[in-house]
């Protein structure tokens, strides 16, 4: 179950339930169109919020769904952005999905939303998006979907959507050891709950 595997536990440190110490791992979920990509999330969404890995209170009972075209070039992306950021300023978690995200031409303002946190260029210091689950789905095919290709930093943290449990694992330590933009947390430190 997707919800097991992306339940995140710190060994040894109190209270460090996902959106407890403000690390979110990013998680872009790629697939056919049809297979179901963003009920997958939906579902993800509905299981943390029973599953005890957010605080009491703490995820947002409002969901954001973005619905992607081309039409949402940068200057979109950048107000969705701080659409975004403006929900995550009261310290409740807000789940936010953006859905077909490579159907827009600006995969590196998506990037820095999905990846980075920032809705622009500039200082992070006020362009960061505080808390908020950013959840996203992607056709991975470019030529035969007549879509966009994924930004490098994209592909990263992208998970095909029958990906098997140990790859998906490997990811999310992968992002938790990112010691600029995650906790930096590696090897006994790091304990993946099932």
């Amino acid at each position: 179950m997707i919800a097991a595997r992306l339940r995140v536990g710190l060994a040894g440190g109190g209270d460090q339930r996902l959106g407890g110490g403000g690390y979110h791992v990013p998680v872009l979920v790629s697939g056919d169109t049809g297979t179901g990509k963003t009920y997958v999330l939906l579902k993800l969404i509905e299981l943390l919020s029973q599953s005890g890995c957010f605080l009491a209170g703490q995820l947002g009972t409002e969901l954001k769904i973005f619905s992607l075209s081309a039409a949402f070039g940068r200057k979109e992306i950048e107000y969705m952005g701080e659409s975004i950021q403006n929900s995550s300023f009261d310290r409740v978690v807000c789940p936010v999905v953006l859905d077909e995200i490579t159907s827009s031409p600006s995969q590196t303002a998506l990037s820095r939303i999905i990846c980075r946190r920032e809705t622009r260029d500039g200082v992070p210091a006020t362009n960061s998006i505080g808390a908020a689950l950013l959840l996203a789905t992607c056709n991975p095919d470019p030529i035969r979907d007549s879509v966009f290709p994924l930004a490098p930093e994209l592909l990263v943290c992208s998970i095909e959507a029958g990906q098997r449990d140990q790859d998906c694992e490997a990811f999310v330590r992968l992002q938790l050891a990112d010691k600029v933009r995650g906790p930096g947390l590696e090897g006994e430190e790091l304990v993946i709950c099932a």
